[in-house]
């Protein structure tokens, strides 16, 4: 091992600072960046869903869970009904595939009966109810 004089003690101070940065602990908002403030993982006991929740009120939550004929009630609420929903069987009118036939702030339900179809998974986006 090199004596002390070779270590460089400035630099790994810089390069903990530069992680802490990038981890959000750190991140300087003014300059319009928007980090993640709140998040859950899937597990068995929140039914796998998922959130991200951003600084700037943003959310994105979602489930792997099959969604054929299902009522989804999401882990946050939304602010309001104008947020996405991604699946690789969604369609939001009843065109074939899961159709989304109802959306609130707090989840959504789909039918698939129009050819039995679903999807492996659900995702939305938009803004979340202020807290």
């Amino acid at each position: 091992m090199a004596n002390n004089e070779d270590i460089d003690f400035g630099g790994i101070t810089e390069a903990l600072n530069d992680k802490l940065d990038r981890d959000g602990r750190n991140v300087d908002t003014t300059s319009g960046a928007d980090i993640v403030v709140e998040w859950q993982a899937p597990t068995a006991e929140n039914n796998y869903t998922w959130y991200r929740l951003y600084k700037s009120g943003w959310i994105e939550q979602g489930s792997p869970n099959n969604t054929m004929n299902k009522t989804i009630t999401f882990p946050k609420e939304m602010a309001d009904t104008n947020y996405t929903i991604i699946g690789p069987g969604f369609v939001i009118a009843n065109y074939g595939r899961s159709a989304v036939i109802t959306k609130t702030t707090t989840g959504f339900t789909t039918d698939s009966s129009a050819n039995n179809s679903g999807t492996d998974y659900w995702e939305v986006k938009g803004f979340a109810a202020q807290s």
